[in-house]
């Protein structure tokens, strides 16, 4: 079986990313014949809507880019990402303690 799926502009990036399975996911019916014929049922991904990134997720993407390797590595050296976690939440108190006594 085949389908053509034509997404919307904004979403074409999105659709290059799926696999040929989850392209079926595209619309309510070819999810239906794809639950039938192929005994699965998928995740829908309609091709005219894209989630766009907010300012805050394209921030946290740029972060986890450029810091990543750094973050990993902290987290093994304190013992996993709870400790990470609560480490950098201190961290940023501090930060924001010393902004509070500059202003």
């Amino acid at each position: 079986m085949e389908i053509q799926v034509r997404p919307a502009k904004d979403a074409k990036d999105a659709y290059s990313k799926l696999s040929a399975l989850e392209v079926w996911g595209a619309s309510k019916w070819t999810r239906q014949l794809a639950s039938e014929v192929l005994s699965e049922m998928l995740d829908p991904h309609p091709p005219g809507t894209v989630r766009k990134d907010t300012k805050r997720d394209q921030a946290l993407r740029w972060m986890c880019s450029q810091y990543g390797p750094h973050l990993v590595s902290l987290a093994g050296d304190l013992g996993g990402w709870e400790v990470l976690g609560l480490t950098l939440r201190e961290m940023i108190e501090e930060e924001r303690v010393r902004a509070r006594r500059k202003s």
